[in-house]
């Protein structure tokens, strides 16, 4: 079974529940766009693509609110495909498309306003990687924005901890509950003998404080979020240097965060941080 026939079982199987992502909204893109000097595509009448959309959660409530728009999302997954279109036929929308298919196949001479990709880039080999990006580069309109998502370094290092904790404990386990249950039951004895070294200046040893942390926020998190975002294959954290590269490579311009972080940033005007090279 190739890479991308194992990612549509997986999700076949366990389907991602499907919801509306504030950051990805096209109106935050288009005032993001607008703040920085650019005249992007107005929302109400916007083509918008989604890239790995799951139910269509992400685009139907910008679906029902902009009758003149065009919506399409994509999914690898039939079976979230399925039920996004029960759910689309069921409201009535006539405005919104949902695709069963592969990114690396899709052709289109039509142009995105907007295009998302939330929740993908890094669950995904890299040869899907530059189809993204591809996609992205051919089929974004002039002054049209994109939203890619992924997990980033230095942060997630300390995630890769537990992450690699819940993949050795679940490794030879065969279905996914049986996975799921053995990596949540690492992490509970991993947390109580955190907890009983944390007295003992363990903090020299090992970042105790965070892994309980990150411990603690996996096990809050529903099945479907921490089989899919940490027992997959693939999670492919990066650095931005390296997004950015692949930007670049596939000449595409970063614009900014999507809270404007980068740009509002607080550190200007601190002398040791404007002469840092």
């Amino acid at each position: 079974m190739d890479k991308n026939s194992k990612i549509e079982k997986s999700y076949d199987e366990l389907t991602y529940k499907s919801a509306a992502f504030a950051q990805s909204s096209p109106y935050k893109l288009e005032a993001c766009a607008t703040l920085l000097g650019i005249n992007p595509p107005p929302c109400k009448n916007a083509k918008v693509l989604e890239i790995g959309c799951s139910f269509g959660g992400n685009l139907i409530p910008f679906a029902v609110n902009n009758e003149n728009a065009r919506v399409v999302g994509i999914d690898l997954s039939g079976e979230q495909i399925r039920r996004g279109k029960e759910i689309v036929k069921e409201i009535g929308l006539s405005n919104l498309e949902l695709i069963h298919g592969d990114i690396c196949e899709f052709k289109s001479d039509e142009k995105f306003d907007y295009i998302i990709a939330h929740g993908v880039f890094s669950w995904v080999p890299d040869f899907v990687k530059d189809a993204i990006l591809r996609v992205v580069r051919e089929n974004l309109s002039q002054n049209g924005v994109a939203f890619i998502s992924y997990n980033t370094y230095p942060g997630w290092k300390i995630k890769d901890v537990v992450r690699d904790l819940m993949l050795l404990a679940a490794k030879d386990k065969d279905s996914t509950e049986e996975r799921l249950k053995a990596a949540k039951e690492a992490l509970l004895v991993y947390k109580e003998v955190l907890l009983t070294k944390l007295g003992a200046n363990y903090e020299d040893k090992i970042p105790a404080k965070l892994l309980l942390h990150w411990i603690d926020n996996v096990l809050e998190k529903d099945d479907f979020y921490i089989a899919h975002e940490f027992l997959e294959d693939i999670n492919d954290p990066f650095y931005f240097k390296d997004f950015n590269a692949m930007l670049v490579k596939n000449e595409l311009a970063y614009l900014c965060e999507c809270g404007l972080e980068d740009i509002l940033a607080p550190n200007i005007g601190m002398e040791l941080a404007d002469s840092y090279k």
